[in-house]
């Protein structure tokens, strides 16, 4: 359990990170990196857990540490891992992890390196993808029937954000100044699977919701590996008491539905990307 708690706590924050990175940018057609270095992730035991996943850019230094192929499909197309049909392989917990250095033009802006990684994908591991709609199951965030009871934002706050452990099993995460379309991104970018703002309410609002550990980790596909699950037989986040009881407490509630979703669907990808 120890194990599966600091893995869903990795997990929880690189999500986070890693969604922060996908933020809407103009396409940069021809946009490559001058060099790029990919080797599988080594980092193992204590070693792993001191070293960041996600990515970050330098100037012109790109540093990406310890993603699997799927973060770097949904990294490099701007969406959400949700968004990619792909091989099961490419996704964690057992998907490889790799890390990237590259470097970009001089000149170019941050804004830019998805692009360039999504060239880098085609020519290193052969990334050959299309588009499409595909009907999804979506959370829709709603006002309950008694009207909603939320907390006024905190003027000052100490930190925009801050998680902390309740007890070994139960986790909180307390926003100080949030909108509820703003949380319901961060609820989109944790489960995996979207989350609407269908409320009307406007605002910012200080909201502190719970997550059990085991939960959180079901809902983000993260399993232990003694299960015995095949891969990429990520759970649907319909058993999170946890959470749909923080929810509650707030006078709204989730309701699951059914609408389309633009997809990434990966026709052909390499498990090995050639040599540097």
């Amino acid at each position: 359990m120890d194990t599966l708690r600091r893995f869903a706590v990795r997990a929880f924050i690189a999500c986070v990170g890693i969604a922060a990175a996908l933020a809407q940018a103009p396409r940069q057609g021809g946009a490559s990196f001058e060099v790029a270095s990919v080797r599988v992730a080594s980092a193992s035991g204590e070693e792993q857990r001191r070293i960041p996943i996600g990515a970050r850019v330098e100037g012109t230094l790109v540093h990406i540490s310890r993603l699997t192929v799927g973060d770097l499909i949904s990294l490099s197309y701007r969406v959400k891992n949700y968004q990619i049909a792909a091989p099961d392989w490419t996704r964690a917990p057992y998907g490889t992890r790799f890390d990237i250095e590259a470097r970009m033009p001089e000149g170019s802006t941050k804004e830019q390196m998805p692009d360039m990684l999504q060239k880098l994908l085609a020519d290193r591991f052969g990334l050959i993808t299309h588009k499409e709609s595909r009907d999804m199951p979506v959370w829709v965030l709603i006002v309950s029937r008694n009207g909603p009871e939320l907390e006024p934002a905190v003027s000052q706050p100490p930190q925009p954000v801050s998680v902390k452990m309740i007890n070994p099993d139960l986790m909180r995460r307390i926003w100080y100044r949030i909108t509820l379309k703003e949380l319901c991104a961060n609820l989109t970018n944790m489960f995996q699977r979207p989350v609407i703002d269908e409320t009307g309410i406007t605002g910012e609002y200080q909201i502190a919701i719970d997550f059990a550990v085991h939960e959180m980790a079901s809902a983000q596909g993260v399993r232990p590996p003694s299960t015995g699950q095949p891969d990429g037989a990520a759970a649907e986040p319909s058993g999170t008491p946890a959470l749909f009881q923080s929810i509650g407490q707030l006078g709204l509630r989730l309701e699951s539905k059914k609408a389309p979703v633009e997809m990434i669907v990966v026709d052909h990808i390499e498990k090995v990307p050639t040599e540097n």
